[in-house]
């Protein structure tokens, strides 16, 4: 199970670290300052502990609304990651029911009120999670075919592309656990970049990128939920400014 904290204060996120991993030793935490990350970690999320105000433009209830649009877009209202608003602002509550928020904590969060709301975030979150497994289809899967093997990749755990020159190696998201880290596809980025979807964002020759899986980008490159750091193309900068920023729906909300 992956959660995510974004917080602006380090020893809120440091507080919420300690008792999940107290209750849940094996899970991975990502943690986050800033709203705008947010949003990109949730691809990488199961469940979300969302503070509203992070101190930057877009706070978190924006942020919710950028990732629950997005899922609404694939139509997938009810599904991961399950976001739980900790705040200390109760009248924003009613925001929350917008943006199908699973649940509304107002700070300071007691441990005897957390503890049971995140046993049943885990258990529905399991639940979603089973039940929206995909069956694979040529619309949400890249068939990969090898010699020893053929593969079934879904789009959605492909975290980037990198070119090796008519060899291109597929990074998986560390979400899914159960396939291996990488997978070499046999062709061109060329022919690969015209079978993913518009999710995907070709920022230089040798990298594809899953948008989905972009924490924060700036002229010299992009970084992934995972800390991999990918080189941008100068040329494709602004291009791949106006696709990121439409892709997460922040135009929308600075209008």
């Amino acid at each position: 199970m992956t959660f995510t904290i974004c917080d602006d204060q380090e020893t809120q996120i440091e507080r919420f670290r300690r008792l999940i991993l107290d209750q849940y030793p094996e899970a991975e935490i990502i943690a986050c300052h800033r709203a705008e990350e947010a949003v990109g970690c949730a691809a990488e999320s199961q469940i979300m502990l969302l503070d509203i105000d992070t101190g930057t433009d877009m706070d978190g209830m924006a942020a919710a609304r950028a990732i629950y649009g997005k899922n609404a877009e694939e139509g997938r209202l009810y599904s991961l990651p399950l976001i739980i608003f900790v705040t200390g602002f109760p009248e924003r509550m009613r925001e929350a029911f917008g943006v199908h928020a699973f649940y509304f904590l107002e700070k300071p969060v007691k441990r005897e009120v957390l503890l049971p709301v995140l046993r049943e975030a885990v258990s529905v979150a399991e639940r979603i999670f089973a039940e929206n497994q995909e069956k694979p289809s040529p619309e949400n899967t890249l068939m990969i075919r090898n010699v020893e093997q053929t593969v079934l990749i879904p789009f959605r755990e492909i975290l980037y592309a990198e070119s090796e020159g008519r060899l291109q190696r597929i990074h998986i998201s560390k979400r899914y656990r159960s396939r291996e880290e990488e997978v070499i596809w046999q062709g061109s980025m060329d022919e690969l970049e015209g079978l993913l979807p518009p999710d995907f964002y070709r920022i230089h020759r040798s990298f594809l990128v899953n948008m989905a899986y972009i924490v924060g980008y700036g002229k010299m490159g992009v970084e992934l939920t995972d800390g991999s750091r990918l080189l941008i193309s100068r040329y494709k900068y602004k291009e791949f400014v106006r696709s990121y920023v439409h892709y997460v729906g922040y135009e929308e909300e600075r209008k």
